[in-house]
């Protein structure tokens, strides 16, 4: 059954918004969706599972970052609906024990390992390639964070809630895409431990939905003009980060023809 699109309402909180605004909303998805990487995972089984690899380090490096972002904020609102993520972001569940394994980071390792051994990895990725997906990995996500710690150390709330909710915006689309390419890459997958992509599809759409409706609150308070310029540099500037993270993992996936 086909997982895409996602449906996500967030009339409410849009309802505050400029057109501008409302239409940087709708491009920190989209833009990100059809990015010609992309494009590539759809029509190449090797390319998403290099994809999967080269993104890994993005993934593990998010709780500290989120963790940065908390530090960051003086509005204690924001402060607060901030918390609640870090702490599902550490894998704290109300009504379940506490457990590293829910840690996301170490929910999409273990997807990664789940993947690693299946015969078709192992036909396309030899250990000698998955070192350099690492070491690639590792340079990806350094960039990326490098980019949104510095629009942390500038101090504007609304700018930093903006910046990040372009990461939140595009998580539950995107991992929505990996589930529906996965249920078609062959019946080994369906042994995949797929925790990290069932959670994802769900719980970014409510995150963007909380981050939302702070940046709404910010543009309703104190001087509207700053405040909408502030939300809409923040989104601008969140977008060409995310832009730049897909960006960079394009080049580095192995052509096709010289993965054999």
């Amino acid at each position: 059954m086909s997982t895409l699109p996602i449906s996500i309402d967030r009339s409410d909180s849009e309802a505050e918004f400029s057109a501008t605004t409302r239409s940087l909303m709708t491009l920190r998805e989209q833009l990100i969706i059809d990015r010609p990487v992309n494009s590539c995972i759809r029509s190449d089984s090797v390319a998403l599972f290099e994809f999967f690899e080269l993104y890994a380090h993005f993934v593990y490096d998010f709780g500290g970052y989120v963790g940065a972002l908390f530090a960051s904020l003086s509005d204690l609102e924001a402060k607060k609906r901030i918390y609640d993520n870090l702490l599902e972001e550490m894998g704290f569940i109300s009504s379940q024990e506490v457990r590293w394994e829910l840690h996301h980071g170490e929910l999409y390792r273990r997807f990664l390992e789940s993947l690693r051994r299946t015969q078709a990895y192992r036909n396309a990725i030899d250990a000698c390639r998955a070192h350099e997906l690492d070491a690639q990995s590792r340079d990806i996500s350094r960039r990326f964070y490098e980019g949104h710690q510095h629009i942390l150390r500038a101090g504007n709330d609304a700018v930093t809630l903006a910046a990040f909710s372009s990461i939140e915006g595009w998580v539950s689309r995107e991992y929505a895409l990996w589930r529906e390419l996965l249920a078609h890459a062959g019946e080994e997958m369906r042994f995949l431990d797929m925790r990290t992509i069932d959670l994802h599809c769900e719980c970014d759409i409510e995150h963007c939905r909380v981050l939302d409706e702070i940046l709404a609150r910010f543009v309703a308070s104190g001087d509207t003009n700053a405040s909408i310029h502030a939300v809409n540099a923040g989104l601008l500037r969140g977008v060409q980060l995310s832009i730049g993270l897909f960006d960079d993992i394009g080049p580095a996936l192995r052509p096709t023809e010289r993965a054999s």
